[in-house]
Parts: C-alpha cells; sequence; structure tokens
C-alpha cells in the first residue's frame, strides 16, 4: 500500500510524531493508516482508490462535487454504486 500523504506533528515535549495517510478518492479527506483500528473504510472500483467509509460510498468524486457546489451542471454519467468495503 502505498501511502497518499505524511503526517508530521512535533508536540510541546519535542517528540515528533509521524505516519503515513492515504486520501478519500471521493471527498479529499485524509486519515491515519492504523491497521486494526476497527474503521471502516473501502474501495470505490470505479475510481480504482480507496474511499474514507460508507458516508463517501457513492461514486461522486471531489471535482464534480465541486461542480455541484458551484452550481454547474457537469455532463456526467450515472453508475450505479461500486464500492468495497475493505479489512
Amino acid at each position: 500500500m502505498k501511502a497518499d500523504g505524511y503526517l508530521l506533528i512535533t508536540p510541546p515535549d519535542g517528540r515528533p510524531i509521524e505516519a503515513d495517510t492515504r486520501q478519500c478518492v471521493h471527498c479529499s479527506g485524509h486519515w491515519v493508516v492504523q491497521p486494526g483500528s476497527g474503521h471502516v473504510r473501502g474501495y470505490c472500483m470505479q475510481c480504482n482508490g480507496p474511499v474514507c467509509g460508507p458516508g463517501c460510498a457513492e461514486c461522486r468524486p471531489i471535482a464534480r462535487r465541486i461542480d455541484e457546489a458551484l452550481g454547474q451542471n457537469p455532463t456526467a454519467v450515472s453508475v450505479p454504486v461500486l464500492w468495497v468495503p475493505s479489512k
């Protein structure tokens, strides 16, 4: 699994916290990779990438969401939900 981002936090005690992150292909949100955390993540077969959870299961990539927020009507084909929960 290739990381999409990297997190580096330096708290007041000076001991840095480092972690890899993944990015949702639908909302562009990032999360820290924590195997065994119990968080339900998924994978969109249409976008071929990770999804942050069931709330982003509908295949609406970030570019389409931005167009919708701006009131533009993109010419997009409606696709069935192809979200697969990952382990």
